[in-house]
């Protein structure tokens, strides 16, 4: 695969929309229809995510009708909200909030 760059985003409550949109089957440019997204270093990162780290391919793994990538974080930037968290299957806010808004 040619991707050399990635991005990995950790969202907020008030993602439900995008993460069902990201599991769904719809095409990929569909998936990013909505949201606010920036795109840093050639990556599409979401501006208002609980955390986003822009990657650089270090190596992939064929896994069934998946590809599994292993990245090295080559900017990282923190937000603030409520996790949305996956859990039995279900998309679930956390109890925890979290504050930030830095950028390493």
């Amino acid at each position: 695969m040619a991707v050399e760059r990635f991005g990995v985003q950790a969202l907020t409550s008030d993602h439900m929309d995008i993460a069902l949109q990201f599991g769904s089957t719809r095409l990929a440019a569909e998936r990013f229809l909505h949201g606010e997204w920036s795109n840093p270093q050639g990556v599409p990162c979401l501006t208002d995510a609980l955390g986003s780290f822009i990657c650089v391919r270090r190596a992939e793994f064929d896994v069934g009708t998946h590809t599994i990538f292993i990245g090295e974080i080559v900017e990282a930037t923190d937000g603030s909200g409520t996790p949305l968290v996956l859990h039995e299957g279900q998309l679930l806010a956390s109890a925890h909030n979290r504050s930030g808004g830095d950028q390493k």
